[in-house]
């Protein structure tokens, strides 16, 4: 008698076997459909955090307008440096042009900012063609007086060529300043 003659013949290995092949089988079916429907699986703890955050919003949504409502009076001044590198949040060296593929910063101080006063920030990089990189920082001066504020930027030569750029900075919509960024190659 052989070893398949010998399962086939005792019932209670077979049903056995047949209860794995099936689970394996029920298994292999919901993981295929999990991929194809493009659905991931979230434990229990993490879908609760998600439903707190998502009950959230339209109180979130509403301190935004409250903000946005005490929109800061417009400051008297604006300093803008492009660098290399950031120490403690200000700038490290100042550039007169920027390389392809290398991160630079820019950073604006903002003189005459009016404490509690909600403020939106924008750069922009532009070239010929249009918008190349956007940055946007929201923040509310704690203190009347001066607010600094930075973001990091990288241009790829692989989508962008040497040449002028133009650095837009807007403040609440309004543009404030509007200079040229010369990019070089490597």
């Amino acid at each position: 008698m052989t070893f398949r003659q010998r399962i086939e013949d005792n019932p209670m290995i077979w049903v056995l076997s047949m209860l794995v092949a099936g689970f394996l089988a029920g298994f292999g079916a919901y993981e295929t459909i999990l991929r194809v429907s493009n659905q991931v699986r979230v434990s229990e703890s993490e879908h609760k955090t998600m439903q707190r955050a998502a009950t959230r919003v339209a109180e979130l949504e509403e301190q935004i307008k409250v903000l946005k409502a005490r929109e800061g009076k417009t400051p008297s001044a604006h300093r803008l440096y492009i660098s290399a590198a950031l120490v403690e949040g200000q700038p490290k060296n100042i550039l007169s042009a920027v390389k392809l593929d290398e991160f630079f910063y820019i950073s604006s101080r903002w003189l005459g900012a009016s404490a509690n006063g909600y403020y939106e920030q924008r750069w922009e990089i532009r070239d010929e063609e249009g918008l190349v990189a956007e940055q946007r920082h929201p923040f509310v001066v704690k203190e009347d007086g001066e607010y600094s504020t930075w973001a990091s930027f990288l241009i790829r030569s692989g989508e962008h060529k040497p040449g002028s750029y133009r650095l837009r900075v807007f403040l609440n919509g309004q543009r404030f300043e509007d200079r040229e960024l010369l990019v070089t190659g490597k």
